[in-house]
């Protein structure tokens, strides 16, 4: 934010300036930012312009607000899916095995070499 406020600055409102995080919309803007290139707008897109409109319309506090209350992730969208761990099912190959790119060699000869015994 020190960069846009400089920015804003040198360029005396000659540069148009505009926010590249979802997160920083109310404040650029409040450094003279004129708006937001937004993967947030894409996602909750009312939630967006409600909240860039309040800021344009002068009232700071009600978006300041609505930002805050954004940033706890996923209003109003689906919940996020359970995580589940990334678990290999091909078969594992031993030190000793041929090499599975086809080589005729052993593994730890071939693909595992430099790999820990």
């Amino acid at each position: 934010l020190s960069q846009v406020a400089k920015l804003a600055y040198l360029t005396d409102g000659a540069l148009d300036i505009s926010s590249g995080n979802d997160d920083q919309i109310v404040p650029v803007c409040s450094l003279g930012g004129i708006g937001v290139l937004s993967v947030l707008a894409n996602v909750a897109p009312k939630f967006t312009h409600e909240m860039a409109t309040a800021y344009l319309k002068g009232d700071t506090q009600k978006a300041m607000q609505q930002a805050a209350a954004h940033a706890g992730g996923n209003r109003g969208q689906q919940a996020p899916q359970q995580r589940r761990p990334i678990v290999n099912n091909a078969p594992k190959v031993g030190r000793n095995d041929p090499c599975p790119c086809g080589s005729g060699k052993k593994f730890k000869a071939c693909h595992g070499k430099g790999m820990p015994a």
